[in-house]
């Protein structure tokens, strides 16, 4: 009997340290179920060979799924370059860094009609192929893609295909969208200063057709971040958008990539600065419609200090601009034509420049022709209307009704006019 009952008890002591060595490979591997399995084995006293097996099994389980989702989580990517032609020079592979400055990450030399590159992928980043010194080929690289493609075809020009990453391809059409954008609005506004002798009528077409290009553009932007979502490429297409805005829904963009990709650092600073835009949403709730607008006090050209309140009695446009703003100066004409239109019936512009050259902002008035009354401190982005009223972007504007109540909110070209007439 004493015999049995050391044997019992040295089967005990080993079960122990068995169940202390799968209890840390457990805490390890992360399988908190082994943890119960384990447990189970110490009251099963009376079945050494059962508890024996299942000692076996649970180590072998804990073991082998382990195995299985390193194997799931390849995050080394191969990049193959293929050319049309033989090549000679180096091919850097760059990583976008801090403060907008691309990292070397490797570098190899193209053999022939070839280049490859291998590397880790730590977390999803944007990166660009610094090609032979001529060109540079965007990516985004997520450590999902296994191989990633690029065809290049040396013409009269350089072009390539990238093939094996679809965030890539997201990224490059995001590029192209941009870039016909920004040809555009270039198109527009040098149409506007090239007719500036035009009737009124003519330029205001062209305010007008600048306008319908800024809403597609809105719209065009949205629909492609929609379609790419949770892309990490959604957080780039996010620039060409008014947080304050939009904010609604980048809000639920940003929820849906930081599911995709948890531990992302250009999605945690993305939601970060769409939390600090939440919050100052929330505390300009005393600028929302028909809340009463904040006091404004600021000097004319001639030095003399004109405040908000001393118009009281008629119908106001705050409108923040500055002589450097080419949107503003396009919306001016128009704003002209409706100060001229309604200035008898108790309609007042309070103009608040953002500039800082007092010389500029005097031109600008005298060469867009704006009659009405001026303010400002010079003081750029600082100036105190600005801070007051939260101003993020110019042009600007709020309408105040007779008793100094906000009625509504950055209103331009047809939508002011139509607002006006409602109300004169």
């Amino acid at each position: 009997m004493q015999k049995i009952k050391k044997k019992y008890n040295f089967f005990k002591f080993f079960c122990c340290l068995l169940f202390i060595l799968i209890f840390y490979l457990t805490l390890q591997r992360q399988f908190t179920m082994l943890f119960s399995q384990c447990y189970i084995i110490i009251v099963m006293k009376n079945n050494f060979f059962l508890s024996i097996f299942i000692l076996i099994f649970c180590t072998f389980f804990s073991c082998s799924d382990n195995s299985l989702g390193n194997k799931s989580q390849n995050k080394s990517v191969t990049i193959k370059g293929k050319i049309n032609a033989s090549q000679k020079g180096m091919v850097k592979l760059e990583k976008y860094g801090d403060g907008g400055i691309f990292e070397l990450v490797k570098e190899v030399e193209v053999k022939g009609q070839n280049f490859e590159i291998k590397v880790n992928i730590e977390q999803p980043e944007f990166y660009q192929i610094h090609y032979l010194g001529i060109k540079d080929i965007p990516l985004v690289l997520t450590g999902e893609e296994k191989e990633v493609e690029i065809i290049l075809n040396h013409q009269k020009e350089v072009t390539h295909e990238i093939k094996g990453s679809k965030d890539s391809q997201y990224y490059a059409e995001l590029n192209q969208i941009f870039a016909s954008m920004r040809q555009k609005k270039n198109q527009l506004e040098q149409k506007f200063q090239d007719n500036q002798d035009k009737d009124e009528e003519f330029k205001n077409k062209i305010v007008t057709e600048f306008k319908t290009y800024q809403i597609e553009n809105v719209n065009e932007l949205k629909q492609f971040i929609t379609k790419v979502q949770p892309s990490l490429v959604c957080i780039a297409a996010a620039n060409g958008l008014v947080a304050e805005e939009h904010y609604d829904f980048l809000k639920k963009i940003a929820e849906n990539c930081q599911k995709k990709y948890p531990n992302s650092h250009y999605i945690k600073s993305f939601t970060n600065k769409l939390a600090e835009i939440g919050v100052t949403l929330e505390k300009s709730k005393h600028l929302a419609v028909g809340q009463p607008a904040p006091e404004i006090d600021l000097p004319n050209p001639d030095g003399k200090n004109i405040k908000l309140s001393s118009l009281k009695g008629k119908i106001i446009l705050i409108d923040f601009w500055a002589s450097w703003c080419k949107p503003c100066r396009i919306e001016n004409p128009n704003v002209v034509k409706l100060y001229n239109l309604h200035k008898q019936k108790g309609f007042e512009i309070l103009g608040v420049s953002l500039d800082r050259d007092k010389n500029a902002w005097l031109d600008a008035i005298e060469k867009d022709n704006l009659t009405w009354l001026h303010i400002s401190d010079l003081q750029f982005w600082q100036s105190a209307a600005a801070k007051t009223y939260q101003i993020q972007g110019i042009p600007a504007t709020y309408l105040i009704d007779k008793n100094g109540i906000i009625i509504a909110k950055n209103l331009r070209g047809e939508a002011l006019a139509e607002k006006l007439k409602e109300i004169l």
